[in-house]
């Protein structure tokens, strides 16, 4: 798991179009979330993409910012809760019961179904 996480991190490639903020769609409305998932994935690939996703048992968010939490310094406390409840809007997977966040300085948070 090390190595994989590893390969992530050192991936330079660019995300192709619509890619990079694919998790905002769980953020959406749920009917523009519905429409997209009939028109983006219900086929090939990322019919394959979402269905592994959504079959995963967490999504995993390697949060790209140092988050820390001080009781003497509510405002570090208010970053890393603001990150670990809604992320960025884009990186948290909404519709997973599961999000577990984890910060650049390995702070880690997670973020259950709440409904």
């Amino acid at each position: 798991m090390y190595r994989q996480l590893q390969q992530i991190l050192d991936d330079s490639s660019v995300p192709a179009p619509g890619e990079h903020h694919l998790a905002a769609l769980t953020a959406n409305q749920r009917t523009v979330w519905a429409n997209a998932r009939t028109t983006y994935f219900s086929k090939g690939l990322n019919k394959a993409s979402l269905k592994a996703i959504e079959d995963a048992a967490f999504f995993l968010v390697l949060y790209d910012e140092d988050l820390d939490f001080d009781p003497n310094d509510p405002s570090k406390l208010n970053k890393f809760s603001r990150a670990v409840l809604h992320g960025k809007g884009y990186n948290l997977w909404l519709d997973k019961s599961f999000n577990i966040v984890v910060s650049k300085n390995g702070r880690l948070g997670c973020n259950c179904e709440h409904s």
